[in-house]
C-alpha cells in the first residue's frame, strides 16, 4: 500500500494534497456565508422582533415582558442597550445571546436595575458575511417561585 504525503517531491503537492486542503478550508469557512441564508430572507419574517415598530412584547404566565433595544437596527459590532421590562418583579435573571439557525458563540448578559421589574444591559454581536443573521436572546427568571424561559429573535443589521 503506498503511504500519502504532501511534500512536495516531484512537484505533485498541489495535485496531491491541494484538492484536499481545499475541501477542509471550504468546510472551516462555510460556518457564516450565503449558502446558509434562508431563501425567504427578502419576505418580512413576522415571527422576529420588529423594534423599528417598537418593543417586542410577550407575556407568560400572566406576566408581561417588553424587550427594546438602542439603535433599533442592532447593528453588529456595535454596543447595543437591552432594556426589558416586566409587568411584575421577577428573581434571579439570566440571559444570554445566541445565533438562532448558526453557532456563532454565546455572548452573556450582565443585567443591571434598580428594581425587580426594569433591567439594563448593554453588549454587542459579531457580523455575518450572509447578510442574514438572526440573534436569539434567551431569557431565564423566576416569578412567584417559578422558573421562567422565554426567549426574543431579532434580526442582525435590520
Amino acid at each position: 500500500m503506498k503511504k500519502m504525503s504532501c511534500g512536495t517531491q516531484n512537484g505533485n503537492f498541489v495535485n496531491k494534497c491541494g484538492g484536499i486542503l481545499g475541501a477542509v478550508g471550504l468546510i472551516v469557512l462555510t460556518g457564516c456565508n450565503q449558502s446558509s441564508a434562508p431563501t425567504e430572507q427578502k419576505t418580512l419574517d413576522t415571527s422576529l422582533c420588529q423594534f423599528a415598530v417598537g418593543s417586542c412584547q410577550q407575556t407568560i404566565n400572566n406576566l408581561n415582558l417588553s424587550l427594546s433595544i438602542d439603535p433599533v437596527n442592532a447593528p453588529s459590532e456595535t454596543p447595543i442597550t437591552y432594556q426589558l421590562e416586566f409587568s411584575e418583579p421577577v428573581e434571579h435573571l439570566k440571559a444570554q445571546i445566541a445565533g438562532r439557525d448558526m453557532f456563532m458563540g454565546t455572548i452573556p448578559l450582565v443585567w443591571q436595575s434598580e428594581n425587580s421589574r426594569l433591567f439594563e444591559t448593554t453588549a454587542s454581536y459579531g457580523s455575518c458575511s450572509s447578510g442574514y443573521m438572526v440573534w436569539r436572546l434567551q431569557l431565564e427568571f423566576q416569578h412567584k417561585g417559578k422558573t421562567n424561559l422565554v426567549h426574543f429573535d431579532f434580526l442582525a443589521d435590520n
